[in-house]
């Protein structure tokens, strides 16, 4: 079956690479390549592929005063609802964010007019292997342009310094299309199909973002509690700056193991920069599903919801922790 390949064009105020992102859309469809840029909550999940390590934390929602609303640039003008980071989920967002997709809010930023990211959107581009274990990754590194990573061990595994020369970015050529990524492309069987959000009954992804975009973090959330954990916390653009950090696509491996969200960020002098989240499903969920069994009501929801964390933290360890590249 011919996978779909999907190129979104980013901003750059220099000549640093752009990105493509490969998404997959559908259990069985293959996942798509992105340049860069959900499933109804069930238990039953469905194909978990959306588009539009730092420490972790879990936190219980407590009683606080509204704030102030946050400023935040016109890359998040056409969002419907925008988390700040310091805000907990009210009753109302838990309930829309049981009846929404996977990732609650939907991603919503745009980039398309950021200066220059016409010309430095073809470097980029992501995709996971066809069994999930390797992750493929170009533009987030200045010094080569695309490199391989074992996930089972967090590690780099292969390197393309040369994967195009540096008129092909100008020409806009995406980097997927030059022979030796085609090549790799098709050893390592990517884009894999995305897998289901394994947690959809008992969890979201999510995301918030700091006042003028100048961070942000995604998160795990907990349904029933609106217990929130960080997952990657991704810094954004340095203060001089007028573009934000925006999320681009959050996918799914094929094994549904690990989850790639990746952004883009303005760095003043620095140009656009592109990074890419990987983040262990399994032991992330796993202390959210203790502390829901914790405050389960029901025996045989608390028997579930601790078997199912114990499974996580067992299938979790199979797996490299959380890191962020770029």
């Amino acid at each position: 079956m011919n996978r779909p390949l999907h190129i979104i064009a980013l901003a750059a105020t220099s000549l640093a690479p752009l990105a493509l992102i490969a998404c997959a859309h559908g259990e069985s469809t293959p996942a798509p390549v992105v340049v860069p840029s959900a499933s109804p909550p069930s238990s039953a999940p469905t194909a978990a592929t959306t588009t539009a390590p730092t420490p972790t934390e879990t936190t219980a929602p407590t009683p606080t005063t509204a704030p102030s609303a946050p400023q935040f640039p016109d890359s998040y003008a056409d969002c419907k609802q925008i988390r700040p980071t310091a805000s907990v989920p009210s009753p109302a967002d838990l309930t829309a964010a049981r009846a929404g997709d996977w990732v609650w809010p939907p991603v919503c930023g745009q980039v398309q007019g950021w200066a220059g990211m016409g010309i430095t959107s073809s470097t980029h581009a992501t995709a996971f292997s066809g069994d999930g274990k390797k992750f493929l990754v170009c533009g987030t590194s200045s010094s080569e342009a695309c490199h391989v990573f074992d996930l089972q061990k967090g590690k780099v595994s292969e390197r393309i310094v040369d994967a195009y020369p540096r008129s092909v970015g100008l020409a806009g050529q995406p980097v997927t299309d030059q022979a030796p990524v085609k090549a790799l492309l098709r050893r390592l069987h990517a884009p894999g199909p995305a897998h289901a959000f394994p947690y959809s009954g008992d969890l979201r992804v999510s995301w918030r973002v700091a006042p003028e975009g100048h961070a942000l973090e995604l998160t795990f959330l907990a349904l029933a509690t609106g217990t929130e954990r960080v997952v990657a916390r991704l810094p954004g653009a340095s203060t001089d700056s007028e573009q934000p950090v925006v999320l681009q696509g959050v996918t799914l491996s094929p094994d549904g193991a690990m989850l790639e969200a990746h952004v883009f960020e303005a760095q003043g002098g620095a140009g656009t920069l592109f990074q890419v989240a990987l983040v262990n499903v399994h032991a992330e969920a796993a202390p959210l599903l203790r502390d829901l069994a914790a405050h389960a009501q029901d025996a045989a929801e608390k028997t579930r919801l601790e078997a199912a964390a114990k499974q996580a933290e067992a299938r979790g360890r199979s797996f490299a922790p959380t890191f962020v590249d770029g």
